[in-house]
């Protein structure tokens, strides 16, 4: 049921409140106006097709994710990576949150010396909160901002050959039927 409340001498407030969805609010100078936006937003709410705007806070969405998808996730980097991107991004809204606010943490955290590939773990899980609450939670963002970002070049590629001796090891401590593929493998530079 919505509520109507006025605000002062020319403004009126429409509150709705609905179990399963998060309370909304709009303000408006005319009492009529704020009932009617109000019997539609109630509507919309009853037909399942109501999107919420984006202005709810990241923070939430974070605690939700933390919740809700968290559990079923293995490995426990995500709480730390969860932690810092509520740090950083969790006073803005939904809709506040740009690329270029995006492209500025990627540049800080390379700064501060995290790898490019942490960094790009941080910004992946940041997409996939922002990704579900387009997508299941019912917010509207026209555009996930971790998506337009370029992300940071890995450069952990390895120029490193076994020395002599610890080539020996290696195949003395592989199994008979193993050593050939060590071998092989060695010879090719998969190794």
């Amino acid at each position: 049921m919505a509520t109507i409340r006025k605000r002062g001498p020319y403004q009126w407030q429409a509150i709705v409140k609905r179990k399963g969805y998060p309370t909304t609010s709009r303000t408006f100078e005319a009492r009529r106006d704020a009932e009617l936006w109000a019997r539609g937003v109630e509507r919309e709410m009853v037909l399942g097709t109501y999107a919420p705007p984006a202005d709810v806070k990241l923070s939430d969405l974070i605690d939700r994710y933390r919740t809700t998808v968290l559990p079923t996730l293995r490995g426990h980097h995500h709480i730390s990576v969860l932690r810092r991107l509520q740090d950083t991004f969790g006073d803005h809204s939904l809709s506040a949150v740009t690329p270029a606010m995006v492209a500025a943490y990627r540049d800080a955290r390379m700064r501060a010396g995290a790898a490019a590939s942490t960094v790009k773990k941080e910004i992946s899980v940041l997409s996939r909160v922002i990704d579900l609450a387009s997508r299941e939670w019912g917010y509207a963002v026209p555009v996930n901002p971790c998506r337009v970002i370029s992300c940071p070049p890995e450069r952990n590629a390895r120029d490193r050959r076994l020395r002599p001796d610890e080539e020996r090891y290696l195949i003395a401590a592989c199994p008979p039927h193993l050593a050939l593929l060590a071998r092989l493998a060695l010879a090719t530079a998969a190794l």
